[in-house]
């Protein structure tokens, strides 16, 4: 009978990783594609770091979020975007989220969203551990993870979404920051 539980007990612990597995497997198979509309970006931003403002200040995680776009010669010019905003949002609450496993002392993230000629950039960097050369060229490829719990899926669905619309996305990463950058064509209002 110990023995018969034993093999149960394993069963039941393997289908439940298989079915973990399967779940995110479809979620990088079913991307669908992006429904793109007009976007507020720094909205969009806004909106999504409201999402985490009690994390933030439970963790006592300081927040940076500058929106270099403001062109000395014009008014304020907010960057419109089309794109497809859940899945933007997702990526943006992915990036935040990894960040927030990444940083151990003095947490800090920082946003940029910067205007260089017809592209938007959006950097997301942390102050966490870094991710270390050995493995920069992997973070992207899917159920490759480093998170004891991770499902390896989270940064290749990123790249996914991000190259649906259009952008490209990129790593720099050290001992003392992560950053990621995201870059998009943009037009303005």
């Amino acid at each position: 009978m110990e023995e018969l539980s034993q093999g149960l007990q394993i069963i039941k612990k393997r289908s439940s990783h298989l079915t973990d597995f399967v779940s995110s497997y479809r979620k990088l198979a079913e991307l669908p594609l992006p429904d793109k509309k007009e976007t507020h970006l720094i909205q969009l931003i806004q909106n999504t770091l409201s999402l985490f403002k009690q994390e933030f200040e439970e963790k006592n995680i300081i927040i940076v979020f500058e929106p270099k776009i403001e062109p000395k010669i014009e008014p304020k010019i907010e960057p419109i975007l089309f794109l497809d905003r859940k899945q933007i949002e997702q990526v943006f609450i992915n990036l935040i989220s990894n960040s927030l496993h990444a940083i151990k002392e003095k947490p800090k993230i920082v946003i940029k969203v910067e205007k260089l000629n017809n592209r938007i950039n959006i950097t997301f960097s942390d102050n966490g551990v870094g991710i270390p050369d050995s493995i920069k060229g992997r973070v992207f490829v899917p159920y490759f993870t480093t998170r004891k719990n991770g499902s390896g899926i989270g940064l290749t669905l990123i790249k996914s979404i991000i190259e649906s619309h259009g952008g490209s996305i990129f790593l720099k990463s050290n001992k003392e920051e992560t950053m990621f950058v995201l870059s998009f064509v943009t037009e303005t209002k």
